[in-house]
């Protein structure tokens, strides 16, 4: 579940903090699913607020025929970069997986793999999410079976988002995601 966001000027960050790390246009659609699941920002909220950051000039709709895509404008991005500090880290982490996911993939996840190396008397479990530009995770762990090896890369492969999520879980005490 994601952390809810309510406040208009804390949902107007996370938009545009999640925008300008997509670092392409999108549609006013996929925008929206990528706020609500990765901040709970509900469908009124993210409208009234969507068409404010226009008016103000934070967002523009790009040139062209057909639905139009949007994209941070150069204001938008300078609020973004100077105030996403006011958000908290969760919401930070799970706007820039936002992006990554959807970043020159048309919405699909971001390219996450694994490799297993045999070394010595253990296999080694590489894995990595992430784009060409930055890694999300990267991670070796040391296995000392090779069905256990094979059966982690295979689940990784899987349900990388979800283990993503759980590591940084684990690492910022984020008892709901691990409980709840």
């Amino acid at each position: 579940m994601p952390q809810e966001l309510t406040n208009d000027n804390k949902i107007r960050l996370y938009i545009l903090y999640m925008m300008d790390g997509l670092g392409e246009a999108m549609d006013y659609a996929r925008i929206y699913e990528l706020a609500l699941a990765g901040a709970g920002v509900t469908y009124f909220d993210f409208t009234e607020i969507f068409g404010k950051m226009a008016r103000d000039g934070e967002i523009e709709a790009a040139p062209g025929t057909g639905e139009p895509l949007y994209s941070v404008t150069a204001r938008g991005r300078l609020i973004a970069e100077n105030l996403s500090h006011l958000l908290p880290a969760p919401l930070r982490e799970s706007g820039y997986a936002a992006s990554v996911r959807a970043r020159g993939t048309g919405g699909a996840a971001a390219a996450a793999g694994c490799t297993l190396t045999e070394e010595g008397d253990a296999w080694i479990l590489s894995c990595r999410v992430g784009d060409a530009k930055k890694p999300l995770l990267e991670m070796n762990l040391r296995i000392g079976e090779q069905a256990v090896a094979e059966k982690a890369a295979r689940l990784f492969g899987e349900r990388a988002d979800v283990i993503y999520k759980g590591v940084l879980a684990m690492l910022t005490g984020d008892a709901e995601f691990l409980f709840g």
